[in-house]
């Protein structure tokens, strides 16, 4: 088989036109026609390139992974303390840009949303990134910072993972 002519586009730049989209709409209410306005792409060069819907949505949430998972929780990994490494993780939230700290965590939304995903490695790497996530908070399970929250949540979640999260309620 011979390969077909070179890309005319940025992948990087339609992932993260495509993060967003998700990102402000979540999962299910995103159409295949909203990706297409996002990207610039048409159907046929999203389908050869992504797959499906939930391809790109796991490309995106890598894309969200190496663009806003692993800045954020650099700090945490090279804290001289606990408490040091906190500090940083918090400055770093708070110098990110306020319309990123206002859509809230794709991971999060994605978790909100595993019933409407109707496809389990998708589930898989959304379950998968939020455990990197509370293991980059808790660094290990023995010495851990955070302690999962024993309390009863106000709020029913679709994942119990979610519940480790401590509101301070």
């Amino acid at each position: 088989m011979t390969p077909g002519p070179p890309r005319a586009y940025d992948r990087d730049h339609v992932l993260d036109r495509a993060m967003l989209v998700f990102w402000q709409q979540g999962y299910a209410a995103t159409s295949v026609r909203e990706l297409r306005d996002a990207t610039g792409l048409g159907s046929r060069s999203l389908y050869a390139d992504f797959g499906n819907k939930q391809a790109l949505f796991r490309a995106a949430l890598g894309r969200y992974r190496e663009q806003s998972i692993l800045p954020l929780y650099e700090p945490l990994l090279q804290g001289e303390s606990p408490l040091a490494a906190l500090h940083a993780f918090v400055d770093r939230f708070e110098s990110m840009p306020p319309a990123d700290r206002r859509l809230g965590c794709l991971v999060g939304i994605g978790m909100a949303e595993t019933s409407a995903i109707d496809d389990p490695e998708t589930a898989s790497d959304i379950a998968s990134l939020a455990d990197e996530m509370r293991d980059r908070l808790s660094r290990d399970h023995r010495s851990s910072w955070f302690r999962p929250c024993r309390c009863r949540p106000s709020i029913r979640v679709a994942d119990p993972r979610l519940a480790w999260i401590r509101t301070g309620r």
